[in-house]
């Protein structure tokens, strides 16, 4: 965690669990050679269970374009540093609209 200044134990409750680790993180295994057979099998895919769905779009008005139907989305990121910054990037040279990362800062409110 943290590129590597902070290391951690994490119990995690609940399903699904769903765990990211970089590329980088541990040694790449020696490769061996090991062969398999592959066996094609036939699936009927309509029977086979859905765990997901599209339950509906819920859309709220805005003087902004939705980022989905956005001529140009700019993601300045953190790296901006200010709000100033932020603005003057987005307001002074675009008409867009701010993606998701400019709302933990406070630059921006949920589209």
């Amino acid at each position: 965690m943290y590129a590597g200044a902070v290391t951690a134990s994490v119990v995690l409750h609940g399903s699904p669990l769903i765990v990211t680790v970089r590329p980088t993180a541990a040694k790449t295994p020696e490769r061996r050679s090991s062969p398999a057979s592959i066996t094609p099998i036939s699936i009927d895919s309509g029977r086979l269970p859905s765990s997901t769905g599209h339950l509906g779009l819920d859309g709220r008005p805005s003087h902004r374009p939705d980022v989905t139907g956005a001529r140009v989305v700019v993601s300045g990121g953190r790296g901006l540093k200010t709000t100033e910054d932020f603005e003057r990037l987005v307001g002074g040279w675009l008409t867009g609209s701010m993606g998701r990362p400019a709302v933990p800062v406070h630059w921006s409110t949920p589209a």
